[in-house]
């Protein structure tokens, strides 16, 4: 469903013949999805305690098949995109890792 920007109340009517069952979804969580008008950039760490105190950022990195490379995001986004976020919130969609046009085509 694609509604317009604004407030909204969601309302769902669950049928079930024990109470105890109905109860459990008085707390459910909605999930909302929306798009960002435009592309973020973070800041990527090789260390989490870089990531954590916005130390040195990670410059490159080599992967190997079958072998894994730890990589931190830090936790922080620019304020266009985190304005009126609150706990609970999320980013989710794909990284591009490379610089140039031809690394992003990969």
């Amino acid at each position: 469903v694609k509604v317009e920007k604004g407030d909204y109340v969601a309302r769902v009517h669950v049928r079930q013949e024990k109470r105890e069952l109905l109860d459990k979804y008085a707390d459910t969580t909605l999930l909302v999805s929306s798009k960002l008008s435009s592309a973020v950039s973070l800041d990527v760490y090789a260390a989490h305690s870089e990531a954590i105190v916005g130390g040195k950022k990670m410059s490159s990195a080599i992967g190997y098949p079958g072998k894994t490379v730890p990589i931190y995001i830090s936790p922080s986004i620019p304020d266009k995109h985190s304005k009126g976020a609150t706990l609970g919130q999320f980013l989710q969609g794909t990284a591009t890792f490379a610089k140039d046009e031809l690394g992003k085509k990969v």
